[in-house]
């Protein structure tokens, strides 16, 4: 009798622990979806790369359950798109650039802008990137950030996510914080 009712009390305590780690990935990937989130901070290995292209991150509905949650990275009439999702609790957030390296936007309205991008160089792999300028370009950033960060603030309004394996900068930390549009 006395094993069955350990083995009881254990498998319960599983269940809450999954339950709650799900409801804390699920409490988080909420409040992204569907929302525009302004990034209001990049900072490369503690250099601010300053506000005039920080991008927002335009968040589109998702059942985060049962698909890839995709994203829109917009820095005036450019835009990336991207997948996002948490992980681990929610203690792990990850970009995922799926822009075309040729800067292909397709399904999108460019009127009145110059995205001729044919003769841009954008293998970015080895480059030593100027950390006190920050692309206009909104997919070289997308690609550039694009990678698996900590979340080390999580608020209704504000998340900071940090990290030192993204595409355009292994090695060096990056932080990032975004805020919520109303």
């Amino acid at each position: 009798m006395q094993v069955k009712s350990l083995m009881g009390v254990t498998l319960t305590a599983v269940v809450l622990i999954t339950a709650s780690s799900c409801s804390k990935t699920n409490r988080y990937a909420n409040r992204l979806e569907g929302e525009v989130w302004k990034v209001s901070s990049i900072t490369v290995g503690g250099e601010d790369l300053g506000t005039e292209y920080l991008p927002e991150w335009h968040m589109e509905d998702c059942d985060h359950h049962e698909e890839l949650c995709y994203g829109h990275w917009e820095v005036g009439t450019e835009h990336a798109d991207f997948i996002w999702q948490f992980d681990e609790v929610g203690q792990v957030f990850t970009i995922s650039n799926q822009s075309d390296d040729d800067h292909s936007h397709d399904d999108h309205d460019h009127s009145g802008g110059d995205h001729d991008h044919s003769g841009d160089d954008h293998d970015h792999s080895g480059d030593d990137h100027d950390h006190d300028v920050l692309s206009n370009d909104a997919v070289d950033q997308c690609e550039e950030f694009s990678g698996t960060y900590e979340v080390v603030e999580s608020k209704r309004l504000r998340m900071e996510f940090v990290s030192s394996s993204t595409f355009g900068h292994p090695g060096e930390e990056v932080r990032m914080v975004i805020e919520k549009i109303d």
